[in-house]
């Protein structure tokens, strides 16, 4: 399983995209969540699940295409 290291967010409320960079921040790199996991971290840092589409993947940048 590919390990992911970023959490983007599209939050409707405040128009606005967020990258988080779980890879290194938590458990020294080696944390891989489940849905249940990034929700709870998600709503921790003030996020509404209902106004939220998010994912979790390796990739740090925006490509155009």
């Amino acid at each position: 399983m590919k390990k992911m290291d970023y959490i983007w967010v599209l939050d409707f409320t405040s128009g606005k995209v967020y990258k988080y960079n779980v890879g290194t921040s938590w458990n020294h790199g080696e944390w891989n969540p489940d849905n249940e996991s990034c929700e709870e971290f998600l709503c921790d840092l003030g996020h509404n699940l209902g106004n939220i589409e998010w994912m979790c993947t390796d990739i740090d940048y925006v490509t155009e295409g």
